[in-house]
C-alpha cells in the first residue's frame, strides 16, 4: 500500500510540475476517506475530465399538468421534493421509484404562512423530509409530510432577485450565501435563544469594479462530514472548495471564453455564456449542471430537437472525477446513494426522466 501511495505521490508531482505554474491533479479519492484539501489555483481543460459519459434518460410519466420553470428538486429517502409552481402552490411531493403525486403544497402569496420566493435549503434535520426558507422564517416538512414553521430567526432580505443559497448545518446554525456590496459573500448564521449572530465567511467577489448582485451568481454547497464547502458561479467556468470555515481553498478554473460583464443587463444578456446553474450535493461526490453555451444557443439548439445539457462530478477535495452529457435540458438531482439523477425537462410534455449513473472505479 505505501509503494502505491507513493507512485501516486510521484505521478501528481510529475503533472503539477510539467507545465511551470500550472497545476494539474485528476484524483478518483476513496469516497470513505477525507484527505486534506490541496490548496491553491488550478487550471483544467475540458479534456481532462476525459471522455464524456452519454447517459440515455427513461420517461417518467405524472397524472399532473405543470410547466417545468425554475425549478429546484431533492430527494429524501423515497420522497421527491420539487419546488415548482403547481397551480397557487408552490412545491410538489411525489413517491419513488413510481413517481406518484402525493400533494402539492405552500400557498403562493404574501400573507402569513404563504410563500413568495421560497428556497429550498440544502440538508435537512433528523425530523424533517426538507427545509424551506421564506423571508425570513424557515419552514420543516415533516416525515408526516405537513409542514410547520420553525422557531428560527433568519435574516430578512427584501431583493426577490438576491438568489440567495442556504445550507443547514446544525441544529443551531444555517450557511448561507448572499448579495452584498462586495458582490456575494458566505455567512455563518448561529442562533441560541431567538438571538442571531452572524458572521462573514468567505468573499466570492474577485474583480475589481464588479461588485453587482448578478455577477457572481451561483450555486452552493455544503458537506459537513467532510468539513467542506464549494461555490460555483454561473457566468465563469470556475468552482471554489474550502472548509467551513473559509480557509484552505481549492480554485478550480478552466479555459473557458468569458464575456466582460460589468452590469446586470449585459451579465443576464442572452449572448452571456451560461456555465453552472444548478448543484446536488451528496456524501461522496458533488455534482453540478453545466450548460457551456449562451441561452442564445440553446435555444437554436432547441429548434433543431437538440436538448442536451451536461453534469459534472467532482469529489469534494475538486478533483474531477466525470463528466456526463444527459439526452435532455432541464434542472436535477441526485439520489441518496448516488445511483440515480432526476431531471425535469423543459422540453417534454411528461417531464421526468430518470438516469442511472455508472459506479465510479
Amino acid at each position: 500500500m505505501k509503494k502505491i501511495l507513493f507512485v501516486m505521490t510521484v505521478l501528481v508531482l510529475i503533472f503539477s510540475c510539467r507545465n511551470g505554474n500550472v497545476k494539474k491533479e485528476i484524483i478518483v479519492e476513496n469516497p470513505v476517506i477525507t484527505k486534506p484539501l490541496v490548496t491553491g489555483e488550478f487550471f483544467f481543460e475540458e479534456d481532462d475530465f476525459g471522455e464524456v459519459i452519454e447517459l440515455k434518460g427513461e420517461s417518467k410519466p405524472v397524472n399532473i399538468i405543470f410547466k417545468v420553470s425554475e425549478t429546484k428538486m431533492m430527494v429524501n429517502d423515497t420522497i421527491l421534493i420539487v419546488q415548482n409552481r403547481h397551480n397557487y402552490q408552490s412545491f410538489m411531493l411525489f413517491s419513488l421509484p413510481g413517481f406518484n403525486y402525493i400533494k402539492s403544497f405552500g400557498n403562493i402569496g404574501n400573507g402569513p404562512d404563504e410563500f413568495l420566493y421560497p428556497k429550498l435549503v440544502s440538508g435537512t434535520n433528523s425530523s424533517s423530509t426538507c427545509l424551506i426558507l421564506n423571508k425570513s422564517n424557515i419552514y420543516s416538512l415533516g416525515k408526516d409530510l405537513n409542514i410547520k414553521k420553525e422557531k428560527v430567526p433568519f435574516p430578512f432580505t427584501n431583493n426577490p432577485y438576491d438568489n440567495r443559497e442556504v445550507a443547514f448545518l446544525s441544529d443551531s446554525s444555517f450557511m448561507y450565501v448572499e448579495s452584498t456590496k462586495r458582490g456575494k459573500e458566505i455567512f455563518r448564521l448561529n442562533f441560541t435563544n431567538n438571538q442571531t449572530e452572524v458572521s462573514p465567511i468567505l468573499n466570492l467577489s474577485f474583480l475589481k469594479g464588479h461588485s453587482g448582485w448578478a455577477t457572481y451568481i451561483g450555486d452552493f454547497g455544503i458537506n459537513r462530514e467532510r468539513n467542506r464547502m464549494v461555490y460555483a458561479y454561473k457566468y465563469y467556468k470556475k468552482i471554489i472548495f474550502t472548509q467551513l470555515d473559509g480557509t484552505n481553498s481549492r480554485i478550480v478554473h478552466f479555459r473557458a471564453p468569458e464575456n466582460e460583464t460589468k452590469d446586470v443587463i449585459r451579465t443576464l444578456g442572452p449572448d452571456n455564456i451560461t456555465h453552472y446553474w444548478g448543484i446536488s450535493a451528496q456524501k461522496n461526490y458533488v455534482y453540478f449542471l453545466y450548460s457551456g453555451r449562451t441561452p442564445i444557443d440553446v435555444g437554436n439548439d432547441f429548434k433543431l430537437g437538440k436538448d442536451y445539457i451536461f453534469v459534472e462530478q467532482y469529489d469534494w477535495n475538486g478533483n474531477l472525477v466525470r463528466k456526463f452529457r444527459l439526452d435532455h435540458w432541464g434542472y436535477f438531482c441526485i439520489n441518496e446513494s448516488e445511483t440515480k439523477l432526476y431531471l425535469a425537462s423543459v422540453n417534454d410534455e411528461n417531464p421526468f426522466y430518470v438516469y442511472d449513473l455508472p459506479a465510479v472505479f
